[in-house]
């Protein structure tokens, strides 16, 4: 059979990226029992362990040829809220032209009182310090005392919810002695973690419906209607507040389909808004923006210093507001705060005192599907016809009518990917990154786009589609394992 015209006229250049620098993104995450998700579209993460009086922790951020920052603050604000406040980081990174201390990866404990540069904490009260980096990513390990007994410090205090800030900036070296210029758009931000509780970034096991964060302080669960046409969420939070759920397809705030809710502390009458948020804002309702109010039912009750609402809405909407829920990877938004809204037409409500996001397919848990929201279903074939290989990774693939399926197999059990081009170099590549989840063996296969010499984007994060239609994979002791994907 001849190949289809899209694939038999042009020239490709075939991509294989990095796999044996990935093998230490696996080993690293493996040292400790806590992670938690800072930025789920950069795949900028913590990781921490607790020992007696210390903390041992490791980072991983999207910068390896750049700097990037963690660290403590009491509002999720640069400078903690101001008024004589402060916050708490660590930058770091890997500069080899840095003959100053920065050249084998370095750490340095720095102090933040503006939205502005920050300065060098006078104590530098981090040690055992390593950074490394490969192809797409730095990683720092250091450890601290929960409590130092510095001034230009804040405590780690576990079993208290505390705002961790995260910033990057993959352009610009940090070199030792020297305050980092400032990041990048949308290089900075916020979530809140306990310290005191085991933390995970992997969604719950496949066909899971319930999710509990930060520590059991939000808790959510859901079950689909017997009529596969609505679901219902219930959710519950430590607080006399307001609680909040979210729904995207991307991973962040901006373009959310947001349910916000609270039970008057005088009247005991519940109050629910399905909004969207358009900006890293308060979301506003629906119905005041263009959209409509989709929630079919709700109920509110609040006891012991918690909040639950239950509420039912449509999986699929028409409302541009609303994000349908689908068989696909999407992510779930939690919050809360401390106070009750104000309700009416146009509702107000503190800023949150807790939140982030977590991967979530709601209908079957992580099951196999592409990293980027696509529909990708498990299957595929098994393809013989052509085959690229070299010392650390294998590329089989066949052409079937108007598809082409590709299998990867590669020496390692982080991630795997290749690209193809016009032009033998990354930039331009249409690139697929695949990975096997170490804990759930939950199969991800990513269809992204090389704009530059720096990590591809999803093509759906830069206004075209994810085309990978049939996911599946597995991962074995020792390696290599295969990945294959139809498109």
């Amino acid at each position: 059979m001849s190949p289809p015209n899209r694939f038999n006229k042009t020239a490709f250049y075939l991509l294989v990226l990095s796999v044996l620098l990935s093998y230490a993104n696996a080993e690293f995450a493996k040292q400790y029992q806590n992670c938690a998700i800072l930025s789920e579209a950069n795949r900028f993460r913590i990781h921490w362990n607790i020992s007696g009086s210390r903390i041992f922790i490791g980072v991983e951020a999207p910068s390896p040829n750049g700097w990037a920052a963690t660290g403590l603050s009491d509002d999720g604000t640069m400078d903690s809220g101001g008024g004589g406040k402060f916050s708490d980081g660590w930058v770091f990174g890997v500069n080899p032209g840095d003959n100053k201390g920065c050249a084998n990866g370095c750490v340095g404990d720095i102090i933040l009182t503006r939205h502005a540069r920050p300065d060098w904490d006078d104590t530098q009260s981090v040690s055992n310090i390593q950074v490394t980096r490969n192809s797409s990513h730095s990683f720092a390990e250091f450890s601290r005392a929960l409590t130092t007994g510095d001034s230009q410090d804040k405590p780690i205090t576990p079993g208290t919810i505390q705002h961790v800030l995260w910033a990057f900036n993959p352009n610009l070296a940090l070199k030792f002695g020297q305050i980092p210029d400032q990041h990048i758009a949308n290089g900075m931000g916020a979530v809140s973690i306990d310290f005191g509780t085991n933390s995970s970034c992997n969604p719950p096991p496949p066909g899971g419906n319930e999710y509990s964060a930060i520590g059991g302080a939000w808790k959510a669960s859901w079950k689909i209607s017997d009529d596969k046409k609505n679901i219902e969420f219930t959710v519950t939070a430590k607080t006399n507040g307001w609680v909040g759920l979210g729904i995207s397809d991307t991973a962040g705030m901006v373009g959310a389909d947001v349910y916000v809710g609270w039970v008057d502390d005088a009247s005991s009458t519940a109050y629910l808004y399905d909004s969207y948020a358009s900006e890293k804002a308060q979301p506003q309702p629906d119905a005041n923006i263009g959209g409509t109010n989709d929630v079919v039912s709700f109920k509110g009750t609040q006891s012991g210093g918690s909040t639950t609402i239950i509420f039912t809405r449509p999986l699929v909407s028409a409302d541009s507001k609303d994000t349908s829920i689908t068989d696909k990877r999407q992510y779930l938004l939690y919050a809360f705060g401390t106070a009750d809204g104000t309700s009416g037409a146009s509702p107000t409500f503190s800023k949150h005192t807790a939140n982030g996001l977590i991967p979530m397919n709601f209908l079957s848990g992580p099951s196999n599907s592409s990293g980027d929201g696509s529909s990708a279903v498990a299957g595929g074939i098994d393809p013989t016809q052509f085959s690229f290989s070299n010392p650390v990774m294998k590329l089989t693939w066949q052409i079937e009518g108007e598809f082409i399926h590709f299998k990867m197999v590669g020496t390692s059990t982080g991630w795997i990917a290749f690209g193809l081009n016009s032009e033998p170099k990354m930039t331009g590549g249409d690139i697929y990154v695949g990975w096997v989840d170490d804990s759930t063996n939950a199969v991800t296969i990513m269809d992204t786009k090389a704009t530059d010499k720096a990590m591809p984007t999803a093509d759906t994060e830069q206004g075209g589609n994810s085309d990978v239609l049939l996911t599946s994979g597995k991962q074995e002791a020792g390696v290599p394992f295969p990945l294959h994907d139809g498109r």
